[in-house]
């Protein structure tokens, strides 16, 4: 471990995360026996290959650290939208957080390699020959940099293809209870700091009238309670009610059985409702940047302009927005949130 090529941080963040929850291909199981055929079946962190100490067996996992697996899902998705042959590419996101932080990805990126990437290579550079005649802590070569580069360029016109309204939309689903609900307004939220159209919201496993009974009568009640105060607080976005089956809906047939319920006559492979989360506005001699922010409140928000960037925070999540050319050189005078929009206000172009 301590001659490890990769490092000892590198290799101990490889090593746990092998052995974590999050690893999505760690899915515990019984053995059937002490047998070799069923010892060989334990994790490589256990019994390793005879010609690999555990260094190489971690290296072989830190390709799939937390986060690469939603970078390459857009990549995937970048490619598809690309070539064309498609009719509608759905992508069944994870819970809030990972979703948002997936979706961000672009974004992020971008402000990296217009911002960080160029110094940090140089940086690099300059300090490669003396750094390694000083420690063996490896540091990455102009090839790692240029494979980043590399996966970045995949990626370019994503950021935009998903924040357009006419192209691209975000369905909220979530279970009529009160929990949930507010998960979801959040995640609203947050899909809205970033500019991504949400044209849709489906509330899942509705209890059908089939299901009515003694028992379940406060069920009833409840999911009708919860089911009004939903449709109320994210209107005037369409409003969807996916029944519980009493089976599982696996297969084509059954699928389309499922799609049938929910949409009816609706097409589900429309843009349902079309707004855009960021507009910008001539106001006399200023302007005006609108952002919609649903459900947030004014206390959760932080608003301040950073060189040709304005920053905006709500909660924990964090967006850069990179201001045009219009808005270059001109203060920022105001930032007001009412009726679930920031405006943020821009005065006069300052004399040079």
């Amino acid at each position: 471990m301590w001659h490890s090529p990769q490092g000892v941080h590198a290799f101990l963040r490889g090593y746990y995360h092998h052995k974590s929850a999050d690893w999505k291909q760690n899915r515990p199981f019984p053995l059937q026996g002490l047998t070799a055929d069923e010892l060989a079946k334990l994790p490589k962190y256990y019994v390793m290959d005879l010609d690999k100490g555990m260094a190489e067996t971690v290296a072989e996992e830190i390709a799939i650290l937390p986060g690469m697996e939603e970078l390459f899902s857009l990549v995937r998705v970048a490619a598809w939208s690309a070539s064309g042959s498609w009719d509608t590419i759905v992508i069944d996101c994870a819970p809030t957080g990972d979703t948002v932080r997936m979706l961000a990805v672009p974004e992020v990126l971008s402000f990296y390699f217009s911002r960080i990437f160029p110094i940090q290579r140089t940086v690099v550079r300059t300090v490669r020959p003396v750094a390694q005649r000083m420690t063996d802590m490896p540091i990455p070569t102009d090839d790692v940099f240029a494979a980043v580069q590399r996966v970045y360029k995949q990626m370019e016109g994503i950021g935009p293809l998903l924040q357009d309204p006419a192209r691209s939309s975000i369905r909220i689903v979530l279970n009529p209870e009160r929990m949930v609900i507010n998960e979801s307004q959040r995640l609203y939220t947050y899909l809205s700091l970033f500019g991504f159209p949400v044209d849709a919201i489906i509330a899942n496993r509705v209890l059908p009238e089939a299901a009515r009974s003694p028992y379940f009568d406060k069920w009833f009640a409840l999911q009708a309670g919860h089911l009004a105060w939903a449709r109320q607080a994210f209107d005037p976005l369409p409003f969807f009610e996916a029944p519980l089956f009493d089976r599982e809906m696996v297969g084509a047939d059954m699928l389309a059985e499922f799609g049938r319920k929910v949409f009816g006559d609706t097409d589900p492979a429309a843009v349902l409702h079309k707004d855009r989360p960021v507009e910008l506005k001539k106001e006399g001699r200023g302007w005006a940047l609108y952002l919609r922010l649903p459900f947030a409140e004014k206390d959760r928000i932080q608003v301040f302009a950073k060189g040709d960037e304005l920053v905006v925070q709500v909660d924990n999540q964090r967006r850069h927005l990179m201001l045009p050319r219009t808005l270059a050189g001109r203060q920022v005078k105001s930032a007001v949130f009412a009726d679930q929009r920031l405006r943020v206000g821009f005065g006069a172009k300052e004399e040079s």
